[in-house]
């Protein structure tokens, strides 16, 4: 087998037309940010040198609520809020002082202290009258708001008025055997109205003699909103409240109204802006939805239209879902539903560009159809190609396939490859099934085939052929915000699979892979990541395994600083061995200096090892460096360069460089 030499890229020609590019961007929108943002430092500290510097205080808050009553007049506070934004004059910060006092008199009465009143003043240190001459360089004026609380008045009488159709109220043994919950008897109709159960004050948070505060008062009014919901009222609606402050008693009487209307039994639904989709489909994704008027009546409930919503974004074919229930009933009582779809386009194409010193310039292109068949089917093709890669794949996903939610998985790919270690040419087909366990649980198995041509370079240059058969299983737990520049969340993967050569060379072997990755937001704008990687390979030597099975450590996305590949036992002629066993960590602060560059500091660790496991005595590789992400709509553009920590002469090159769509993990 001859080598890529025929159709490697030329690397002058890459590197002009795709690196360059990529380095000078981000490099030119941060030297034009920073340019504006000095301009506006520059605008403001003009302007503050001729402005009128204070400080606030509070003054005659009740010293057993100061804690909790300081911080929220401060956050309301136009005065605190805007004290960068310096005045010219007294009389104007003074009229700034005034318009608090009737927001923080709002506030305290929110809060219960219906009496509130808030004053203000200004003053120029020991100076009362009239301000200095040059206010700039005086001693900071005094912004006082005195703060008459009064007592904090409480709730007397609540009250929820539900004003709805009139219905017969059933017995009380009816109610105890048709529970709200509870599916209705199997009447001709299906329908038997229930009325609204009213909750208790106390059930809604309204206690007599709680402190009367606002956001507490408004809660209840949800909550009563949404246990009308609940019940089946589709159409509840709150009205005018009443408030009726008592000075005498110091107390706050409540009357909370509801409108409940109606109580809905759901109808036929049907499906407007299917077009070119399978409609069976989309009714089996929502169990109590059909086309005709159901045999027996399902009460609305709100988790119901949320599941629906859900069941047809999932599919990845409509860009927005809207539920709407007809406020008429039918002849039966049951109200119609419509659901309208509003498709996404079901064929995209999608193209990449990266570069790396240990592998040179990658580019990759995609096509997708998510409608393939008309039932939400999944096409891709996808090639990639390289200076040391060639890769042509393509995947099929059906989704529901046998039970709901399971996706039936297939795909093949065919690979050309030359590095460091070893040169080969595989086809591949594989089989599977995928089941998500719980929303962000996944779990998917099946067999595959591959046929695999490979020269080991750190094996004598043997040539050998492969017929593998494996049986992979994979685990993914996606805690993430998101998946191209997560901030915060997590991500674990595990992969394990048996495999078998069927072409006589007794090659067999388990491998066993895993990888954890956590963000965590220390501060507004840093983020600290991490991420830890295992494997192993059980069964045949090393020297036996298919060299594109075992496993090696060093590149962009493993070991930033080292050589593609290069971290771990290196032959007479330097060229990577791979190991039976690794293990990789990396670290990284990322810090979002504006709204669109950020920067990032890192400390890679990994080798590959030998042995199954991890050897003590084998220390491992470092590299450490930095970068910086440019935003753009597809994700960030990310440009780093590693430098490794341990340089073994004639191998590891004084840095290297990466850049790629996306963070590094």
């Amino acid at each position: 087998m001859g080598r890529l030499h025929g159709w490697l890229l030329p690397k002058g020609m890459c590197l002009l037309l795709c690196v360059l590019p990529l380095v000078w961007w981000p490099a030119l929108a941060w030297a034009e940010e920073t340019a504006n943002q000095t301009a506006n430092q520059t605008a403001n500290q003009t302007a503050n040198q001729t402005g009128v510097r204070y400080a606030v205080h509070f003054n005659g808050l009740d010293p057993a609520k100061v804690t909790e009553l300081e911080p929220l007049l401060r956050s309301v506070s136009l005065c605190e809020q805007e004290r960068d934004a310096l005045l010219a004059s007294r009389f104007l910060l003074l009229r700034r002082a005034r318009k608090d006092n009737d927001i923080l008199t709002g506030v305290l009465r929110s809060r219960g202290y219906f009496t509130a009143r808030v004053t203000s003043s200004v003053t120029y240190g020991d100076q009362k009258s009239s301000p200095p001459e040059n206010p700039g360089s005086a001693t900071p004026a005094q912004v006082l708001f005195t703060v008459e609380s009064g007592p904090v008045y409480h709730l007397g009488r609540v009250t929820i008025a539900v004003s709805s159709p009139s219905l017969p109220a059933p017995s009380e043994p009816e109610r105890q055997e048709n529970p709200p919950d509870a599916h209705p008897p199997d009447t001709a109709s299906g329908v038997v109205m229930t009325p609204f159960a009213v909750p208790t004050p106390v059930a809604l948070s309204l206690s007599p003699g709680a402190e009367a505060i606002s956001r507490k008062i408004f809660a209840a009014e949800e909550h009563l909103l949404q246990e009308a919901k609940n019940q089946g009222f589709a159409f509840a609606k709150l009205a005018k409240r009443e408030t009726l402050v008592d000075h005498d008693t110091q107390t706050l009487d409540v009357v909370l109204r509801l409108e409940t209307g109606p109580q809905v039994w759901l109808g036929a639904v049907t499906l407007t802006g299917t077009e070119g989709i399978a409609t069976d489909y989309l009714y089996q994704r929502i169990p109590w939805a059909s086309a005709t008027p159901p045999p027996r009546a399902l009460r609305y409930q709100p988790k119901q239209m949320e599941e629906a919503k859900k069941a047809m974004l999932t599919t990845g074919l409509f860009n927005a879902v809207h539920v709407r229930i007809s406020p008429t009933a039918d002849e039966r009582g049951l109200h119609p539903v419509t659901i309208e779809l509003i498709q996404r386009k079901h064929r995209s194409v999608s193209s990449g560009v990266g570069y790396s010193t240990g592998t040179g310039v990658n580019v990759d292109a995609s096509w997708e159809d998510r409608n393939i068949l008309g039932a939400g089917e999944i096409l891709q093709v996808k090639a990639q190609v390289a200076q040391k890669l060639l890769h042509l794949g393509s995947s099929f996903g059906k989704p529901d396939f046998w039970q709901m939610q399971q996706k039936l998985l297939l795909s093949t790919s065919l690979d050309k490859e030359d590095t460091e270690a070893f040169f080969r040419d595989s086809f591949g087909v594989d089989a599977g099934l995928s089941l998500p366990l719980t929303p962000h649980l996944d779990f998917s198995y099946g067999v595959g085939y591959r046929l695999v041509n490979e020269i080991d370079r750190s094996n004598n240059q043997a040539e050998k052929l492969f017929g593998l058969v494996s049986t992979p299983v994979k685990l993914t737990w996606d805690r993430r915000d998101n998946l191209l520049d997560p901030s915060h969340g997590w991500y674990m993967n595990f992969l394990g699979s048996g495999i078998v050569d069927t072409l006589g060379t007794g090659v067999w072997f388990g491998k066993f892979a895993d990888q954890f990755r956590l963000y965590y937001p220390l501060l507004d704008k840093l983020v600290l990541a991490g991420r830890l990687g295992a494997g192993t390979i059980m069964g045949s030597p090393r020297e036996d395994v298919p060299a594109d099975e075992r496993f090696f450590v060093g590149g962009g996305g493993s070991l930033r600083g080292y050589g593609f590949q290069m971290a771990g036992e290196l032959d007479r002629n330097k060229r990577p061995l791979g190991g039976r066993s690794m293990l990789e960590f990396s670290t990284e602060a990322r810090w979002q200096a504006t709204e669109s560059i950020g920067l990032v500091t890192f400390l890679d660790g990994g080798r590959a090892f030998a042995n199954n496991m991890p050897v003590v005595n084998e220390p491992l590789f470092l590299g450490t460096g930095g970068g910086i992400r440019y935003k753009t709509p597809i994700g960030p553009l990310r440009l780093d360069v590693g430098v490794p920590m341990q340089p073994r002469p004639g191998v590891d090159p004084s840095y290297q460089l990466y850049i790629s769509i996306g963070q590094a993990f």
